[in-house]
């Protein structure tokens, strides 16, 4: 058995054809280790909504993933957002990339083609295989490796198998014997694309703009290179639904709806005109219903581990989800790239690369749940005069912008892979 371990996995299994699992089998693939990935859906989804890339991210997708520069011209590159009170006051803001400090500006860009590269970069590669439509049924875990059965009575059999089944894993169930349910955090996004030329924006505004106004935040960020195609989203507390409770919210225009009765009466140039152009009509919105899961005991077995939102899902308000399943997917393929790491066998393995990524991720969840603080909606008179006032106060106390160095400067590629005896 020992010797077995001390090999590198010839054949690494995955189990979810995302942008966690897309990206893992990459930067795999960089290493010459070969992978298969089994997809739940029959063909390739443009579920999810605009992501926000900072250096953390894209240090991943550039170093292991290698395919930064397919995409860096494909959304809109940027290095702050800029805060404004819906009077037009400028608040401050956040800096979320540098090119000469941490090597990358921010990129915004659609999930739908950041997904769509990672497909193709993956079909281009003679180390990973890709199924769709796969139901596992079954799971065998041995000595010698994992085998997955699917309902289809077909089998596949690996070194080890990574779950990259998001937030809402099955294989998490199969790991934990009691795993935690998945709970609707309770803030809906809700947003679309508009024309810049449709908007009325002031001399004084530039994007990317956070607006904070009293029923809430509307955020306006650039898709593209050009900055004329303008994304922007809102947060509104909207009950819990069932999968097709919220794509009939989305396509009825009720969503919409509710968001211009939400901001009709904010006295605001830019929200006004969004107002008067956003479309209620089905396909011109889009919702999304962020889950978050708690901490769980373990993320591995023996010879399965889970990355990305299977392991810890958190809502999206920092901006991070993506970027911290890169990073798992970029740290556990240096893991087992290393024939000192491996021999020492994959459930220590495992277990180092766990305790890495948990330590990193209380960071990060520290950062996300300050960010999501922020957007508060809802707010009374004299609720709104001190958040305004206390933001402008304490993003001046920082030169006007929020720098978050420990976050934005972590490179994955300089984790140590050493795993103790």
């Amino acid at each position: 058995m020992a010797a077995q371990q001390s090999k590198i996995p010839s054949h690494v299994l995955i189990l979810g054809g995302g942008l966690a699992g897309t990206c893992f089998a990459l930067a795999l693939s960089k290493s010459n280790i070969r992978s298969t990935i089994f997809e739940l859906r029959p063909c390739p989804s443009d579920i999810g909504g605009p992501l926000m890339l900072a250096p953390n991210a894209l240090r991943v997708l550039d170093k292991l993933v290698g395919i930064y520069e397919e995409i860096k011209d494909c959304g809109f590159n940027f290095e702050k957002i800029d805060f404004y009170s819906e009077d037009g006051m400028k608040l401050g803001g956040f800096v979320q990339g540098d090119e000469k400090r941490w090597g990358y500006k921010a990129l915004r860009i659609k999930r739908s083609i950041l997904h769509n590269k990672l497909l193709e970069a993956c079909a281009a590669s003679d180390k990973i295989g890709f199924k769709y439509g796969m139901i596992w049924k079954s799971i065998d875990e041995s000595e010698t490796g994992v085998t997955i059965h699917f309902e289809d009575g077909t089998q596949a059999s690996g070194d080890i198998l990574i779950g990259c089944d998001g937030i809402h894993s099955r294989l998490r169930s199969y790991l934990l014997p009691d795993p935690p349910t998945p709970t609707y955090v309770g803030l809906a996004g809700i947003g679309g694309e508009v024309s810049r030329s449709s908007l009325d924006i002031p001399p004084s505004i530039t994007l990317p703009a956070f607006i904070y106004t009293r029923p809430g935040m509307v955020m306006f960020v650039p898709l593209d290179c050009s900055g004329e195609n303008i994304g922007w989203s809102a947060q509104r507390t909207v009950p819990e639904r069932t999968r097709a409770g919220w794509r009939e919210y989305e396509e009825s225009g009720d969503a919409i709806r509710e968001i211009k009765e939400d901001y009709k009466n904010v006295q605001n140039e830019i929200l006004q005109s969004l107002l008067k152009v956003a479309s209620e009509e089905a396909g011109h919105a889009r919702v999304w219903a962020p889950y978050q899961i708690s901490h769980l005991p373990t993320w591995h077995s023996k010879r399965i581990c889970l990355i990305g939102d299977a392991a810890h899902a958190i809502p999206p308000s920092g901006g991070q989800g993506a970027a911290q399943a890169f990073e798992d997917g970029g740290l556990l393929s240096m893991f087992l790239s290393n024939e000192e790491a491996v021999g020492k066998g994959y459930e220590k393995l495992f277990e180092q690369f766990e305790k890495k990524r948990k330590k990193r991720f209380e960071v990060v969840e520290s950062l996300t749940k300050t960010s999501g603080n922020s957007r508060q909606e809802g707010m009374s008179g004299l609720e709104w005069f001190i958040k305004k006032w206390g933001m402008w106060a304490f993003l001046l106390t920082k030169g006007g912008y929020m720098k978050e160095d420990a976050l934005m400067s972590y490179d994955v590629t300089k984790e140590s892979v050493v795993v103790p005896n």
